[in-house]
């Protein structure tokens, strides 16, 4: 298993992603440990970016107007990352990534 400083210890990965536009995407990953999880797909948009702003950069960054569109009440981050094409769980685990750094 490795010593238990190794396994108390975060690791940090910059991966690089292609899908029809260039990413970076912080990936965090824990050893022996659960990660933290501010938000989910799962969660309305609405009520994500009110309790989460750095949410909506995140969103713009991707090209996602998601914040201003009158469905974002009725819609969760999951479909509407979908419904543009993207994968829903790299921009979450990013949106985590960030809110952890940031000790939200």
């Amino acid at each position: 298993m490795g010593c238990s400083s190794c396994r108390n210890r975060k690791l940090y990965r910059l991966v690089l992603l292609t899908k029809n536009i260039l990413s970076v995407i912080l990936y965090k990953e824990y050893i022996g440990g659960a990660k933290m999880e501010y938000v989910n797909k799962d969660m309305n948009i609405m009520e994500a970016v009110e309790k989460y702003p750095v949410i909506a950069q995140v969103l713009m960054r991707y090209g996602l107007g998601c914040v201003g569109c009158i469905i974002s009440s009725a819609e969760t981050l999951g479909e509407g990352i979908a419904a543009h094409g993207l994968n829903p769980d790299i921009i979450i685990e990013e949106v985590n990534a960030i809110l952890e750094k940031q000790g939200e």
